[in-house]
């Protein structure tokens, strides 16, 4: 996510109503149709007659932009962030009107840049063996890049007509596991970014340090201070997310990119637990997709740069990062009652 340090304040909402009323409705938006899809949306929006039916639009709204993106539909998915962000405004919903605005700027931002390449998917079909090596690149750039999709970009880096980019596309593709082969690639993506496209030097460098934070835990902690020192002069942004939530016992979250989790460990379940606006009943819904109304985390995050800090709680908290996940541990121990814990979560984003 190309923005500056943010989160998405807003009021608090019921996710269990978020997760389960959207639902069923939204089966009657799935048409083979985009602009139909989009109709169906805006009718909708046009037949809502009180706020908690603006609320299910915007709900809706927001779950078809993240369909919309994910079909490469970015021009479609910024006409449904624009719906769900008006009908959030009249619901007087605070989080779902920051949250279509950050959908609304990431789907214009895809939008914008796929224009400078779409052009050269017509070339891959028809162009001369030049060209088409040439379209691969400026594509595959684009779906590794600014979509974030590697393994559709990845095949066609592999086939374009930079040298330097196909062995890169090769070694990616082979996925090393070991820290020093982590390190050398993460080493020739740094080494691209100085010598390439210096538009693209930013972009290119999120992949090199993307492969140093995969290597990062495996390393001596002499090894692993030095190379966090490489990481941090590479261009970071922040993202914030800020957890209060009401402990009786102990219990954990559990955050990946594509869901959220909240794992009960002893005693109750939260009966308060709000994160950046967001509502969330765990007494009733255990998981929910990091997607559309009930995104906590945006689209350009490196999840292993969390760093947790507690502003309020009695006992412990605990962070601990895995490859593709991290887990927030809350232990409020034995004394009777529950207390209040307010923590925030930052990460780097790009």
């Amino acid at each position: 996510m190309k923005t500056a340090k943010t989160s998405f304040p807003g009021v608090m909402l019921s996710l269990f109503l978020l997760c389960v009323v959207p639902a069923a409705v939204a089966q009657e938006v799935k048409f083979d149709s985009t602009e139909k899809r989009l109709e169906s949306l805006r009718s909708f929006k046009l037949s809502a007659l009180n706020q908690k039916q603006l609320f299910d639009v915007a709900l809706i709204g927001l779950e078809l932009t993240d369909d919309l993106i994910d079909e490469r539909k970015f021009g479609d998915a910024a006409k449904a962030s624009a719906l769900a962000r008006t009908a959030a405004k009249k619901a007087n919903s605070t989080y779902l009107y920051k949250s279509s605005q950050y959908y609304s700027k990431y789907a214009l931002e895809l939008e914008a840049e796929f224009q400078k390449v779409a052009k050269y998917q017509a070339v891959l079909k028809t162009g001369s063996e030049k060209e088409k090596q040439a379209a691969a690149r400026e594509l595959g750039l684009f779906y590794c890049l600014d979509d974030g999709d590697w393994k559709r970009g990845l095949p066609l880096l592999k086939a374009c007509d930079d040298k330097a980019l196909v062995a890169l596309a090769n070694q990616e593709l082979q996925f090393p596991p070991i820290a020093v082969d982590q390190i050398k690639l993460g080493d020739l993506w740094a080494e691209y970014a100085a010598k390439g496209n210096s538009a693209l030097k930013t972009d290119l460098l999120q992949r090199a340090k993307y492969w140093y934070l995969k290597a990062l835990p495996q390393l001596s902690v002499v090894e692993r201070a030095a190379l966090a020192r490489r990481i941090n002069r590479i261009p970071k942004k922040t993202f914030q997310l800020n957890i209060a939530v009401r402990i009786d016992g102990s219990d954990r979250l559990i955050l990946s990119t594509d869901r959220l989790y909240w794992q009960n460990l002893t005693y109750q379940y939260p009966s308060i637990l709000v994160m950046n606006g967001i509502r969330w009943d765990t007494r009733e819904v255990q998981e929910l997709p990091n997607r559309g109304g009930t995104r906590a985390l945006p689209h350009r995050l490196h999840l292993a740069t969390a760093r947790l800090k507690k502003l309020k709680g009695r006992g412990p908290v605990t962070l601990k990062i895995e490859p593709e996940q991290i887990h927030v541990t809350f232990d409020d121990g034995k004394p009777p009652g529950a207390n209040d814990y307010v923590i925030n979560l930052t990460f780097d984003s790009y």
